[in-house]
């Protein structure tokens, strides 16, 4: 529920979004380049 009311304020708050949407998309892209770098260190 908390996340709910969470997502419930952030739409109310444009900036909050935009910040949000631009640390997910940071972290998705660290989260890909940590990926890719493991598969291609030798095993």
């Amino acid at each position: 529920m908390e996340s709910m009311e969470a997502a419930h304020v952030l739409t109310q708050s444009p900036d909050t979004g935009d910040r949000l949407a631009r640390i997910l998309t940071l972290l998705g892209s660290a989260y890909l380049v940590v990926r890719i770098g493991v598969d291609l260190l030798p095993a």
